[in-house]
């Protein structure tokens, strides 16, 4: 009978820890997503500070694709679908870049 009485209990203290693990889980990803939104603006902001010509339209820019630009969503996360850049020819990899002109 105290075997019993103790894998209750065992089970019991596990299904609490479980119950715990996976509420955090699901708040820390909440919050990863506003802190990654949070860094896309700082980091944005940041270089069109650094910017001398144009820094009023450069960075009226930024702001623009900044706002329209697709956000992590929990429902991203939870499905694994996140977007993987893919070249013209649908391999994934590298985007390619053009070369500067001069």
């Amino acid at each position: 009978m105290v075997g019993v009485a103790s894998g209750i209990v065992i089970e019991f203290i596990a299904y609490v820890s479980f119950r715990l693990y996976g509420q955090c889980s699901r708040q820390f990803a909440a919050f990863h997503i506003c802190l990654e939104r949070t860094n896309r603006y700082l980091v944005a902001y940041k270089i069109a500070d650094r910017i001398a010509i144009n820094k009023d339209k450069t960075l009226h820019a930024i702001v623009c694709i900044m706002a329209n630009a697709p956000m992590i969503t929990q429902r991203d996360i939870d499905s694994g679908d996140l977007i993987v850049p893919r070249t013209p020819t649908g391999d994934i990899g590298k985007l390619p870049v053009e070369p500067a002109t001069s």
